[in-house]
């Protein structure tokens, strides 16, 4: 036998170096030690009573900005209601005055067209 492959070979009558059997069952994991184990639970368990304290305690302000949030979402639809009712009598109007004077509002957009047109050279 060569030096390699005698490291490879069991050996007999050492019960220390006796060769692994691969189909024996894994060794348990070990628990760790009651000290260490009762300190992580403590720490876990403080952890916990720390976020519900913080949680109970911010319930109250996101109820509030929720509330307030609502209340301007309201007061902008509001806003936007009145300004459509706005544009829309706006536009009614502008149809009422081209249909009574015609001729008076093609002057005024030919006037308007070519200040525009003078604005963009």
């Amino acid at each position: 036998m060569t030096p390699a492959t005698e490291s490879l070979a069991p050996r007999t009558g050492d019960s220390d170096s006796a060769p692994l059997d691969a189909t024996a069952a894994p060794l348990p994991a070990r628990a760790p030690p009651p000290l260490a184990s009762d300190l992580m639970r403590r720490a876990a368990q403080g952890a916990h009573e720390g976020i519900d304290r913080m949680a109970a305690s911010a319930a109250p302000q996101l109820e509030q900005l929720d509330a307030t949030v609502a209340s301007a979402n309201q007061a902008v639809q509001v806003k936007v209601d009145q300004m459509r009712r706005a544009r829309d009598e706006w536009a009614d109007d502008l149809r009422c005055t081209v249909r009574r004077n015609p001729l008076t509002a093609l002057l005024a957009a030919v006037a308007f067209g070519t200040l525009i047109a003078r604005l963009m050279r």
